[in-house]
């Protein structure tokens, strides 16, 4: 009885454990690809300043 809840209970700690790294690889993955397109459209930005 104790060991079937156990067992139910580090199941289900595996299962958030594992929901909370693909958010975390998620949300890096996505900042990551947020910042670069900031980035490329500062630089962008600053090419047409530059020609006028």
């Amino acid at each position: 009885m104790i060991v079937s809840s156990f067992l139910s209970y580090l199941i289900l700690f595996v299962i958030l454990v594992a929901i909370a790294v693909c958010g975390a690889m998620l949300g890096v993955k996505l900042a990551k690809r947020k910042n670069a397109k900031n980035a490329q459209q500062n630089t962008v930005a600053e090419d047409t300043t530059a020609q006028e």
